[in-house]
């Protein structure tokens, strides 16, 4: 397994950084599920304790 690093441009601040932080760790979760075959559009868990639903 190789080791990538991700790096923020540097000087960014605030809401620039958050949108580069969060579409790092798009790249990355999306990289990981499809070397484990799956997709990230997917649920894996079933959470039976949602309130979503509940009293329609």
């Amino acid at each position: 397994m190789r080791t990538h690093v991700l790096r923020v441009p540097e000087g960014s601040t605030g809401f620039e950084r958050v949108i580069a932080e969060a579409i790092a760790t798009h790249v990355v979760t999306e990289a990981i599920a499809k070397r484990r075959g799956i997709t990230i559009e997917e649920f894996l868990y079933d959470q039976p304790d949602t309130k979503f639903g509940k009293g329609d």
